[in-house]
């Protein structure tokens, strides 16, 4: 009797930790993610004339699944490292899907982004370059 009333004592202690413990972590939601879109370009250098150049990279697209959309007003782009006269992140959406139905109000589900760069004035043979992330949220819609 006694063996039985000191496990029933530890399981009792045990499940009182764990309790304890789950209600101090924070399950992750697993119906938002956050996702990063990383975007760089880099410009030849300036001539020995002045003649500057300019780049701008290729898009990059990331469509969330179905079901779910991007937080537009959320996006944020981050400077990683810049150089050059002009550097710029662009930033497209697209297929929009109302999160409301009957409202007209609208999140995209699909985003574009690109860098640009253009090489320094008045430093000869220096290039340009932009790199940066774009960080958005993604969210089922319920």
């Amino acid at each position: 009797m006694k063996k039985s009333r000191t496990m029933g004592l530890a399981l009792v202690l045990c499940s009182a930790l764990l309790t304890g413990f789950a209600s101090q972590v924070q399950a992750a939601d697993p119906d938002t993610q956050t996702q990063t879109i990383h975007t760089e370009v880099t410009t030849k250098g300036t001539e020995w004339n002045g003649k500057r150049h300019s780049a701008t990279s290729d898009w990059t697209t990331f469509t969330v699944p179905a079901g779910h959309v991007i937080v537009q007003n959320e996006v944020k782009t981050v400077w990683k490292s810049r150089a050059g006269s002009e550097n710029r992140v662009d930033i497209e959406f697209d297929d929009y899907v109302e999160i409301v139905p009957g409202t007209g109000i609208k999140q995209p589900r699909t985003i574009r982004v690109r860098s640009h760069a253009r090489s320094p004035r008045h430093d000869r043979g220096a290039r340009g370059w932009t790199k940066a992330d774009v960080i958005f949220r993604q969210v089922k819609v319920r």
